[in-house]
């Protein structure tokens, strides 16, 4: 198991990878899905269990088409289980030499990473954008975010 962590909504338990801690799908907005589909996003509500960070989640709906074009045959899994409404998340990947159990003595620098894809397509967890080899590297802690693209969150 994973180093588990408390965040501001709970706690998570991430996993250790080749090279990083990588915590995966935290989300950081309840589900735009429903009555929320075409509403701005509300604040994530908070959870008692521990939430499992240890595997990514799916991508943002997009246009199929759009999404083989973006990816170049690098997609993880099959397309039609990738994708849905329920996806605003972050994975963040945090240095090996992390010691979770004591405070840190000072801040370790952030690199936000938004993918790109015109706002149409794309998605924060293909394998090209694995931050774990640059965190461990940079001794940087690297977050991938997923947003909502096309009709459902970019007109």
């Amino acid at each position: 198991p994973g180093p588990v962590v408390l965040i501001k909504d709970g706690k998570i338990r991430g996993i250790m990878v080749d090279k990083a801690y990588a915590f995966f799908g935290i989300p950081y907005a309840d589900p735009p899905v429903g009555a929320y589909r075409w509403k701005p996003p509300r604040p994530v509500t908070p959870w008692a269990e521990v939430y499992d960070a240890s595997f990514p989640r799916a991508a943002c709906m997009q246009s199929l088409t759009l999404l083989l074009a973006c990816s170049a045959g690098i997609l993880l899994g099959s397309p039609r289980r990738t994708l849905t409404e329920d996806c605003l998340y972050l994975n963040i990947f945090v240095p090996l030499d992390m010691d979770f159990s004591v405070p840190l003595r000072s801040p370790l620098p952030v690199m936000v990473w938004i993918h790109g894809g015109n706002f149409i397509a794309g998605s924060a967890s293909k394998p090209l954008y694995d931050g774990r080899f640059i965190s461990n590297f940079t001794h940087t802690i690297v977050v991938n975010v997923e947003y909502r693209l096309g009709a459902f969150g970019f007109l």
